[in-house]
Order: structure tokens, then C-alpha cells, then sequence
């Protein structure tokens, strides 16, 4: 009879720990990927859809940027203290086509309500696939 090893016990540990913020009053929080006015307010009432549509938009970066973790030249002290700050905007990764990138710079507008809605964001999607796809014929 055969055993299998699914993983070693080395390596079961949390490796995203490095990756939330302790807001001090016993939770943690992925501050690199929530929109500023969740993080300011932290109540229910800031985590609407458009909040949703920034962290999107991160993940977006995430995924040009080759995994790289957002604004990771800085701590998480100094992405806090410069929370709105125009030098904590993600910079585009040369990877990153400039249609998809015009994409994310409007998910993490300042104001929530010039944010895409997902039904938006679909439609830009598709929208600059399909003149990608025509394009190329």
C-alpha cells in the first residue's frame, strides 16, 4: 500500500500574514487592497460595490505587476499615513496594455461614484476584446 504526502508540515503556515494591517483595535485588515474611504471609516456603510471595484482594480495591477505586492516599496505605516495621497497611486506595469490600464485607474478613482460599476467593468472588458480580436484579423 501506497501513502501519499499532500503537504509538509514546514509548510503549513499562514504566508500572507505580512499582507494585513493590525487597525488596533483587534483586527486586521488587507490595507494594500481596500479602498480608502473603507479604510478612513471602517464602518459597514463604506463597503459598497464600488469598494469592491477598487480592490479589483488592484488585483488587476497584481496580476501585470507579476504577483508583486501592491505599493510594496512602502510599509504599511506610510501607505496608511498617505491614504489619499497622489503618491500612493499604483504605478501602470510595463506589461500592462494601456486599454487595461485605463480600466484600473477608473476603478480606484478618488470618488466612489466616478468608480465603474461591475456591469461597466464587463463591458469595458468586453468591449476592448473584441477591438483587440478585430484588430488582429
Amino acid at each position: 500500500m501506497f501513502g501519499v504526502q499532500v503537504s509538509l508540515p514546514g509548510l503549513c503556515r499562514d504566508v500572507y500574514a505580512d499582507e494585513y494591517f493590525d487597525i488596533g483595535d483587534g483586527r486586521i485588515i488587507p490595507l494594500r487592497w481596500m479602498a480608502p474611504e473603507v479604510v478612513a471609516d471602517a464602518s459597514e456603510r463604506c463597503w459598497t460595490s464600488f469598494a469592491d471595484v477598487w480592490s479589483f482594480g488592484v488585483v488587476v495591477y497584481e496580476v501585470f505587476a507579476g504577483g508583486r505586492r501592491p505599493l510594496d516599496d512602502r510599509s504599511d505605516v506610510e501607505v496608511l499615513a498617505g491614504l489619499n495621497s497622489p503618491a500612493n497611486r499604483l504605478v501602470r506595469p510595463p506589461t500592462c496594455p494601456t486599454d487595461v490600464w485605463t480600466l484600473v485607474e477608473a476603478c480606484m478613482a478618488d470618488f466612489v461614484h466616478r468608480r465603474p460599476t461591475f456591469s461597466d467593468v464587463v463591458n469595458l472588458i468586453y468591449e476592448s476584446t473584441t477591438s483587440a480580436l478585430q484588430s488582429t484579423a
